[in-house]
């Protein structure tokens, strides 16, 4: 026993028992996985994933055939919907596949944690440790969305899993090896980097200054390919993806609280377009800068503010309320998985349990030192930035392995009768589990109406308008000036045929919000698909006359005025809806039709270089490019165009007229 009343730690397992542990726990965590996916099945999220899963998903369909991100960098981390296009490519576009991925990266996850335990202190550690990582519900809830949380969980797990290696044999190849799973993990979650450059500090600080080299160039190894296509695609240099500087400000500025609880919305496409509306910024890299610097300059000018807001995100932070960004978790627990509703352990307790492991279990080992800056120094970054239980998943399993230490440093201090040390340890341990648990900020509560209107947004995306419909009647119950369900509402009626219920709940949302201009762009183009010219004309100047900055109002406008044959208007609104939102790639194609039609030819092909760019030609870009060719007096290179074309789309009518022969 130590001085302190503790126990010295067993020796590490031999090999075989180590693997045959973490082998154990990936295959139970596995069989739990399964279990829950089986039990999630019939939810609407599903197969039709929300807002950030939703974004993943698309992108994953799309760099699947091909596509790219335009010319625009990145606009959240790639891995992760890289490693879905792979998937995409071999299954097709179900989701089946994707959600096995993320109970595989779950499962691993729970071994990987185990062998961490094992590395610090023995088969006892690792088993609860694994246990623990294998059963914990926010995990597992995260793991049935299609969201980048595990996949960085288990590159994070990997990158101090070979750091751990390399303090204790010293070989350059771990480190490699770390700083290439840190680099990886940074491309699916970059709040890893924090971490890194804390860790590569204290081996500067230990004198190991070739080492903290080696592991910031390595790590550097996974991003600057990543790095070279953002510069490439938008001539700006973006290290990975350009949503940092929003998601600093939402929790950087004087209305933190309401900024850090906006969802996708008119609301938030007006906090996101701040850039453009105080400074005239649309490049994607000049308006991350701007949103970083507006919240420094937020937590400069009002220290005071900044700083008692800080301490309002450390509360969330240790708080056992997993608060979700996109779907409450009790919630969904509620309605749709009896899995997560069985009792189990929570945050608190296993923070309580992992104070515990820190404070009176330590060996005081160079590995133990590296967890307690990883976990300091990422859960510094959670904070400066805004907090959620997804940006805290990733510090559950060294907690784990933490609270695996402490709660056989108990048992075995308990066992020897020594009551001093293993009563302190208790008091602490239940006040941290206490504080934990108490709600100053009012955080436990539900949001019954949030989660309802997404229930409905699923719904709709299904295609199963009558349920999404009774979701939105039952916000609109509970909320009854909710723009957001009556828009969505609207679109539903419009899909099942009934116009005019459409048109009465957009005409109410505009009494009730004036200013909500979604909206009349709806109106304007229903009215156009139905041939009412006048109304068409109507809404779409009140768009665009209620916001200038509206590159849809805009865009659609210009479509609209094109389709009535007024080209130059028409390629006035398209220029300035493309000036607005540079990466609205597909309306570029349109402009050009209209610089045709309008006898700006020149400008035409132009605009048509542009967009194969970064999109693959089609037989509508080899039809514009031909008769732009055709009005310039190159008529063997517009012929050329159309037969490129004709190969294309051998079905197209025009390119077969154009290319018949005269009499």
């Amino acid at each position: 026993m130590r001085a302190d009343g503790g126990v010295a730690r067993v020796a590490a397992p031999n090999s075989g028992r180590g693997r045959g542990l973490v082998l154990g726990v990936f295959a139970v965590a596995l069989a739990l996985r399964a279990l829950y996916l089986f039990d999630i099945r019939d939810n609407p999220f599903y197969d039709s994933p929300i807002i950030d899963a939703q974004y993943y998903r698309d992108l994953g369909w799309a760099l699947s055939r091909g596509e790219g991100t335009g010319h625009a960098p990145f606009m959240m981390p790639p891995l992760y919907p890289l490693l879905l296009a792979a998937l995409f490519r071999v299954t097709g576009p179900d989701l089946q596949g994707a959600h096995l991925l993320q109970i595989v990266l779950g499962a691993t996850t729970a071994a990987l944690t185990a062998l961490l335990g094992l590395r610090l202190g023995g088969v006892g550690v690792g088993a609860v440790a694994g246990a623990l990582a294998a059963t914990n519900r926010a995990a597992l809830y995260l793991e049935g969305d299609l969201l980048a949380t595990p996949l960085a969980m288990c590159l994070d797990l990997l990158f101090l899993l070979l750091l751990l290696r390399f303090l204790e044999r010293g070989r350059r190849r771990e480190l490699v090896g770390a700083g290439i799973a840190a680099g990886l993990a940074a491309l699916a979650v970059p709040t890893v980097l924090a971490s890194l450059a804390v860790l590569a500090a204290w081996l500067l600080w230990r004198r190991r200054v070739g080492a903290a080299a080696v592991l910031v160039a390595a790590t550097l190894l996974p991003i600057l390919p990543v790095t070279v296509h953002n510069a490439h695609a938008s001539g700006a240099l973006v290290w990975i993806s350009a949503n940092g500087g929003i998601n600093f400000y939402l929790g950087n500025n004087p209305e933190m609280r309401r900024t850090a609880a906006l969802r996708p919305g008119p609301e938030y496409r007006r906090f996101n377009d701040l850039p453009l509306r105080a400074a005239g910024i649309v490049h994607p890299a000049q308006r991350d800068r701007w949103f970083y610097s507006q919240g420094l300059r937020f937590c400069a000018g009002q220290p005071l503010l900044a700083l008692r807001q800080t301490g309002e995100k450390v509360l969330q932070l240790l708080h056992t309320h997993e608060g979700m960004r996109d779907f409450d978790r009790q919630y969904f627990a509620a309605h749709y998985s009896r899995f997560l509703r069985l009792p189990g352990w929570s945050f608190a307790w296993l923070l309580a349990a992992a104070v515990v492991g820190m404070v009176w279990a330590r060996r005081g080992t160079a590995a133990e030192t590296a967890l307690l800056l990883f976990l300091a120094s990422y859960a510094l970054a959670i904070v400066a930035f805004f907090v959620t239980a997804r940006y805290r998943a990733p510090l559950l399993p060294v907690l784990s392995v933490f609270a695996a230490s402490g709660a056989l440093w108990l048992v075995e201090v308990l066992w020897r009768r020594a009551w001093r040390p293993a009563a302190v340890a208790l008091a602490v341990a239940a006040g941290v589990g206490t504080f934990s648990s108490l709600d100053g900020l009012g955080a436990s509560g539900v949001d019954t109406v949030e989660a309802q209107y997404r229930v409905g947004t699923a719904y709709q995306q299904k295609g199963d308008c009558e349920r999404a419909l009774q979701c939105y009647a039952a916000v609109r119950r509970l909320q009854p000036d909710h723009a957001l369900a009556a828009a969505h509402a609207a679109q539903c009626e419009q899909r099942a045929g009934r116009l005019q219920a459409a048109v009465d709940l957009y005409e109410g949302i505009l009494q009730q919000h004036p200013d909500y201009v979604e909206p009349m762009v709806n109106l304007a183009n229903l009215a156009w698909a139905h041939h009412d010219s006048l109304s068409a004309v109507h809404y779409f100047e009140l768009a665009v006359a209620t916001d200038p900055l509206f590159a849809q109002a805009h865009g659609y406008y210009g479509l609209f005025l094109l389709a009535q044959g007024a080209a130059p208007a028409a390629v006035r609104s398209l220029s300035r809806a493309l000036e607005l939102d540079p990466s609205w790639e597909s309306l570029r194609l349109e402009l050009a039709r209209a610089c045709v039609a309008s006898g700006q030819s020149q400008r035409a092909l132009r605009e048509l270089d542009t967009v194969l760019e970064v999109m693959r030609p089609t037989a509508t870009l080899e039809l514009v490019r031909g008769e732009a060719l055709q009005n310039l007096g190159r008529r063997e290179e517009a012929r050329a165009a159309w037969e490129r074309g004709r190969r294309l789309d051998p079905t197209n009518a025009e390119l077969q007229q154009r290319l018949r022969p005269g009499p």
